[in-house]
Formats: structure tokens, C-alpha cells, sequence
């Protein structure tokens, strides 16, 4: 194929597509240019944020990984058609997602591991960049959240780009993603040179064949929830004892209402309920998945308080934290919560309680 370039509809030049010689080109293309992937064709204003390049697994580096707005995790690798066998690709690609999944169950270790990178888009945190280049006007916890879980469970989103795909690798594709749980993309890149511009025509396969087992699209699209509705997806909740054990904490919640504010349902896809302290500030969220988080802010005056009580009941509750924009800490325990043992959730109810109770009495 060839385009045609001319100005006022004079001068009119032929420009044949341009073979491109290196891979690191179209990683480093990619990398600059993540627009430049026709993703809203699988979700409508779709917005791409590339966070790093040459990410490690135990199975080599992944090109590059990114996230949308949504939480959904992009792995992004680029082949050129020169290579033997293209369909290797998608073998490979599979093989980093079950490295990714198998190697970063810690949240923690993988959001250290992405402000680390050096060439990463990370401005400062994880949670400070999605709120910059999404435009969050919420906070980035609901996306943060739907990240973990895509990681936790390995929702991924595989994205295999090439300056030209093979037709037996676009059957692949279409053949996986209609009978699969998960979504593989093939772009093609066509490049052309025209003095110092560059003309990049995309092109996207994959997104119009959907799996009847599963809507291998967006795994975790935010939605408007009600109480109604997050009652119902409770008591459909598996395993049984999530179910039971996030019911005995709203119970909890209830009992304790003077304590316990306001709650209110969240709009992630997982579904979350959050209650508040006197000041209309957040301080706990039970989440559809299992999580159990609690907000502590260090600048506040109960804060002492709050860290002896966190000590008291430390070696009982495993607590990880993630820091956003180097003030609020985000708390949430280290196991779903149908596996700690039932004395260590009897703890949990009682810090709970607790901390409810130190958040609403007033310091002077």
C-alpha cells in the first residue's frame, strides 16, 4: 500500500511504506505515542496510560504495561513480521501475563516496582499520576483497586503490535478471543516517511470478536451503584464466607452507627460500601473482593492515638499501605478477608470499633 500526499491539491506524491528495522523503535514509538493504538475501538473514549517500558517478570521483561481510566491492565508487545514465527507472540505474551500474575501478588511489591523504573510515566505515586492524567476529580481509589484486583486474579488485556500482522495471526486472535475469557488485540502499524514527518496508519483486529463465555472487553468499566444493588451482589457472593463476614461488619457498622457514618456505596466495578467519621471524612471501605481498607491520615490530630492502636493490635492484623500524595495512607489488610483465621476477624471488628471511636472524638 502506498499514500498519496500533495498541498492544494498540487504537487501530488506517492510514498511507499516505510520497513521498519528494529523492534526498539516500536517500543520506544509506543512508549511516546500510546494515542496512537486504536483502543476506543474496544472501549469509547478509551485513554491509554503507558507506566513503563521493559517491565520484569520471571519470564524476561514485558515491552511495555499500561492501564485506562477503568483499572484495566494493558500488556503491550511488539514484534516486527520479519521474525520466523509470529505466532510465538501470543504463547509469549501468555507466558508474561502468568509471570505478572504469578510474581506480583504483593500489590505492594508492584507499585514499588513501577515508581522505581526509571523510565516510567510515574509522576511521584501511582495514585497521584491516575488522578493527573485521568482527570479523576474522585480520587484514583476505585481504580487502584480494580488494578489490584485485575492483577490479583490475572484480568489482563494483551495487545500484540507489529508493522504488519500475518492473516494465520489474525485467526488466532479471533479464534482465542471467541473462545476465552480474556482478549487478545493485534494493531498493525503502517509507517511512512515524508521529510521530517511521520505518517502512522493504525489498524486494530480482535475487537469486534467478543467470547460467549465471558465480556472479554473491559473487565472493570466504574458503574452507578445503589445500596440495592450492592445488597444484591452480597448475598450472591462467593465463597460463602466473604459473603457472611462482610454481612457481620455492616452488622457491625449498624450496631455502631454513632460511629460508623454515613454509608455509601462506591463506583467501581467490584463494589465497594464506605463509612465515615463526624467530619465527613473516609475511614473504612468493605469491598465485593474480600478488602477490607481503612484511611489514616497522619496529619491529623488523632493521629497518636490511631498509631497505638495499630501497635496494639499488631501481629493480629496484617496490614499493608500504600501513601498518596505523600499524606493520606490507605490501610487494607494483607488477606481477603474469608481467610483470616476467626480470631484474628474478631480482632478485626474490634479495632474496627476502636478506631471508629478515636476518629469521632474531637482533640483539642
Amino acid at each position: 500500500m502506498a499514500v498519496i500526499i500533495s498541498k492544494n491539491g498540487k504537487n501530488a506524491q506517492k510514498i511507499e511504506r516505510t520497513r521498519i528495522e528494529e523492534e526498539a523503535y516500536l517500543q520506544r514509538y509506543i512508549h511516546e505515542n500510546p494515542d496512537s493504538l486504536p483502543l476506543h475501538e474496544v472501549k469509547e473514549d478509551l485513554k491509554l496510560l503507558i507506566l513503563g517500558k521493559e517491565f520484569p517478570t520471571d519470564s524476561g521483561p514485558i515491552d511495555a504495561i499500561g492501564v485506562d481510566s477503568d483499572g484495566d491492565i494493558y500488556i503491550i508487545e511488539t514484534k516486527l513480521y520479519k521474525n520466523p514465527d509470529k505466532r510465538l507472540v501470543i504463547a509469549q505474551m501468555l507466558d508474561y501475563g502468568a509471570a505478572l500474575w504469578n510474581g506480583y501478588k504483593d500489590f505492594s511489591t508492584f507499585t514499588e516496582k513501577l515508581e522505581s523504573m526509571p523510565d516510567g510515566k510515574l509522576k511521584g505515586s501511582l495514585s497521584a499520576t491516575l488522578v493527573e492524567f485521568f482527570g479523576l476529580e474522585e480520587g484514583a481509589e476505585d481504580v487502584i483497586e480494580n488494578i489490584r484486583q485485575n492483577l490479583l486474579n490475572g484480568r489482563f488485556q494483551f495487545v500484540v503490535l507489529m508493522d504488519h500482522l500475518h492473516s494465520r495471526l489474525k485467526n488466532l486472535i479471533s479464534f482465542i478471543n471467541a473462545n476465552s475469557n480474556f482478549r487478545v488485540l493485534g494493531c498493525e502499524l503502517e509507517f511512512y516517511h515524508y521529510d521530517q514527518f511521520e505518517i502512522l496508519i493504525p489498524n486494530l483486529y480482535g475487537a469486534e470478536v467478543r467470547s460467549s463465555n465471558s465480556a472479554s472487553g473491559s473487565s472493570s468499566q466504574r458503574k452507578k451503584w445503589t445500596r440495592e444493588m450492592y445488597n444484591e451482589e452480597l448475598n450472591a457472593l462467593q465463597p460463602l464466607e466473604r459473603r457472611d463476614r462482610i454481612s457481620n461488619l455492616i452488622a457491625l457498622a449498624e450496631t455502631n452507627s454513632d460511629l460508623l457514618l454515613s454509608p455509601t456505596v462506591g463506583t467501581g466495578k467490584l463494589g465497594s460500601l464506605s463509612y465515615y467519621d463526624t467530619e465527613y471524612i473516609r475511614i473504612v471501605t468493605f469491598y465485593l473482593s474480600g478488602i477490607v481498607e481503612v484511611v489514616i491520615d497522619p496529619f491529623k490530630p488523632n493521629f497518636p492515638a490511631i498509631k497505638e492502636l495499630l501497635k496494639k493490635f499488631d501481629g493480629k492484623l496484617i496490614w499493608k499501605n500504600r501513601l498518596v500524595n505523600n499524606k493520606v495512607n490507605y490501610y487494607y489488610l494483607a488477606s481477603p478477608i474469608e481467610a483470616l483465621p476467626a480470631e484474628a476477624f474478631d480482632q478485626l471488628k474490634r479495632f474496627l470499633t476502636e478506631f471508629a471511636r478515636i476518629r469521632t472524638q474531637k482533640v483539642e
